[in-house]
C-alpha cells in the first residue's frame, strides 16, 4: 500500500531489460484434488511455511500412499511407475513431515504389532530350517571330502533351499536415506517405500563420505528406481539378486547454500545420472519471513479428512507372483486425455532450441511426459476414479507439473547469474510480490533491508543503483528516508 507521493506513470520512461528471467508464479493449488487442497491451505495457515513446499510434502505422501497399487501409462505402450522425486531447495521442514507422515507412522506400527505372533513363527521356522540345511551340508561336504557321490543328500539339499520359509510382510515404509537396508526392505518386508531426508545436507554428506563408486551406486539406483526398472542387488550372505518393479518415492530438502556449493563444483550427487532431471524441484528464493508462533490446532478437519484418505489408499491390496514380484493394475489415458497430453510436450519441446525459453532444462523437459502422467495418475486414484484417465484431471497435472518446470528453470537461472546480478534480481523480485495491483509503488529502503532477500548494506546499494541505472527503481530522498519508487511500467517489462 502506498503511503508516500510518488511519481505518474508518464514521468517515467521505458525501463530497460535486465536479464532473460523468468518466475514460476503462484503454485496451482487449485489444480489439486479438493480434499488436499484444502489440507494444504489449513497446514498453512498453522506451520506458515510456503505453499509449494507443502504441496510438495503433500505429493510425497500421497505417491508413496497409492504407488504399490498401479502404473500408469500416457501413449498406450509403455506403463511407468507412479513414485515421484522431489527435490526441495529451502529450510529443512520437518513441520510438514510430521502432520503428512501421521498415517504411514501409524500403519507400520500397526501391522508389526499385528505381525510380532508372524514374526515369532517366521523365526522358530528358520531356526528349523537352517539346522536342517547346516546339517545337509555337512553330510555332503563330507560325502564330497571322501570322494563318494552325495546322491541323495544332493537332492535333498536342493530341496531345502527351495523350502526356506518367506519373511511375512511387514512394512518399513519411511527411511531418511538410500541404503542397502532401503533396498533388502523392498525386496523382503514391503513393495513400497519412500526416502524422506527432512535434512538433505547430509544425505548428501553421508553419500559423498562413501567414495565415488557409492555416489554413482546411489545416484544409479534413484534413478532405476524412479524409472521402475530392475537392478541387481548383492547381499552380503545370500548372493546376488534382483529387484523387480521397485517402488520408491524420495522426498529430499537441501539448504540453497548447499546445492549451490554442490552445483558450483559440478558434484556428481547434483548432476551425476540426470538426478535434478527426474525430479520436481520446489527451489524457495530465501526472502525471510517473520512467523508468529501458533499452538497445533486441537483438530486440524482437513489434514485429517486428506491422512484418512491415505490410510484407505495405503490399504489397498497389492498382488505379487510367484517370484515375489509386484504385479501393479495398469491405468491409461483416454483418446482427448492422450491428445492434450501430447500437445502440451509438444509445446513445450519446441521450447528447447539455443533460443528457446527452456534451453537451459531441457534435462527436466525430457521427462516431463513421465511426470505428468505419475501426477495424473495419482490424482485419479485419490480422487477414486475408475477407467481411464480423462481430460480434466491431465489439465490439472500439466498445471502442476508446468510449475515445477518454471521453477526448475527459475533457481537454475538465479544459480547461473553472477552474485552482483543474481541479487539486483531478488530485490527486484521482493518488490514486485509486494505490487499491491496500483499504477504506484513505493517502499522505504528501511524496510526492503529488514524484509528483503538482501540484507547487507554495500550489496543493497550496489543493487539499487542498478536498478536506478536501468530506470526499474528510483530512490528519492523524503526527510530523513529514502523512498524506492517502482516504475509502474515494470508489469510490462519485468519479470513476472
Amino acid at each position: 500500500m502506498n503511503n508516500f507521493p510518488v511519481s505518474s506513470e508518464s514521468q517515467w520512461t521505458d525501463p530497460q531489460i535486465l536479464t532473460k528471467q523468468t518466475h514460476s508464479g503462484f503454485y496451482p493449488i487449485e489444480a489439486m484434488p479438493q480434499i488436499m487442497r484444502a489440507a494444504i491451505v489449513e497446514t498453512y495457515d498453522y506451520a506458515q511455511t510456503p505453499v509449494p513446499v507443502i504441496a510438495t510434502y503433500a505429493l510425497t505422501a500421497l505417491s508413496l500412499a497409492a504407488q504399490h497399487s498401479a502404473e500408469v501409462s500416457y501413449d498406450g505402450k509403455s506403463f511407468s511407475p507412479l513414485g515421484l522425486s522431489l527435490l526441495v531447495i529451502a529450510e529443512s521442514k520437518s513441520i510438514c513431515s510430521d502432520l503428512f507422515m501421521t498415517e504411514f507412522r501409524r500403519f507400520q506400527c500397526d501391522r508389526q504389532h499385528a505381525g510380532v505372533s508372524d514374526m515369532a513363527q517366521y523365526g522358530a521356522a528358520m531356526d528349523i530350517w537352517k539346522a536342517t540345511y547346516d546339517s545337509l551340508r555337512s553330510e555332503v561336504k563330507a560325502k564330497i571330502k571322501k570322494k563318494e557321490d552325495p546322491g541323495e543328500l544332493r537332492d535333498s539339499l536342493y530341496k531345502q533351499h527351495l523350502a526356506k520359509p518367506k519373511m511375512p510382510k511387514v512394512p518399513h515404509l519411511i527411511h531418511t536415506e538410500l541404503s542397502d537396508t532401503v533396498i533388502h526392505n523392498l525386496i523382503e518386508k514391503w513393495p513400497s517405500t519412500v526416502v524422506l531426508a527432512d535434512d538433505g545436507s547430509s544425505f548428501l554428506d553421508h553419500a559423498s563420505l562413501k567414495g565415488t563408486s557409492a555416489r554413482v551406486k546411489i545416484l544409479s539406483t534413484l534413478k532405476k528406481n524412479w524409472e521402475g526398472s530392475p537392478f541387481d542387488f548383492d547381499q552380503r550372505n545370500s548372493g546376488r539378486l534382483i529387484v523387480e518393479k521397485p517402488r520408491l518415492t524420495s522426498c529430499v530438502v537441501i539448504k540453497e547454500s548447499v546445492v549451490r556449493t554442490h552445483l558450483a563444483r559440478k558434484s556428481e550427487l547434483m548432476f551425476g545420472a540426470d538426478y535434478c532431471d527426474y525430479s520436481l524441484v520446489t527451489g524457495m528464493e530465501q526472502v525471510p519471513m517473520a512467523r508468529v508462533h501458533k499452538e497445533l490446532p486441537l483438530l486440524m478437519s482437513d489434514l485429517y479428512a486428506f491422512n484418512q484418505r491415505i490410510a484407505e489408499l495405503l490399504k489397498l491390496p497389492f498382488t505379487l507372483d510367484l517370484h515375489g514380484t509386484l504385479k501393479p493394475v495398469g491405468i491409461s489415458f483416454s483418446g482427448p486425455a492422450r491428445g492434450l497430453a501430447i500437445d502440451f510436450f509438444n509445446e513445450v519441446e519446441t521450447q528447447t532450441n539455443i533460443d528457446g525459453k527452456y534451453y537451459q532444462v531441457s534435462g527436466f523437459v525430457s521427462k516431463l511426459p513421465e511426470n505428468v502422467a505419475r501426477v495424473a495418475a495419482l490424482f485419479h486414484i485419490f480422487e477414486g476414479r475408475d477407467g481411464r484417465i480423462e481430460v480434466d484431471i491431465v489439465n490439472r497435472a500439466i498445471a502442476i507439473c508446468r510449475w515445477y518446470l518454471d521453477e526448475a528453470l527459475r533457481f537454475f537461472l538465479d544459480f547461473s547469474l553472477p552474485k552482483e546480478l543474481s541479487d539486483v534480481v531478488r530485490v527486484e523480485n521482493f518488490l514486485l510480490r509486494r505490487f499491491d495491483g496500483d499504477s504506484q509503488f513505493a517502499m522505504t529502503k528501511h524496510i526492503l533491508r529488514r524484509d528483503g532477500p538482501v540484507r547487507d548494506l554495500k550489496r543493497l546499494e550496489r543493487s539499487l543503483r542498478e536498478l536506478v541505472d536501468m530506470d526499474r527503481i528510483r530512490v528519492v530522498e523524503q526527510g530523513r528516508s529514502e523512498i524506492i519508487e517502482l516504475n509502474p511500467k515494470i508489469r510490462g517489462f519485468g519479470l513476472l
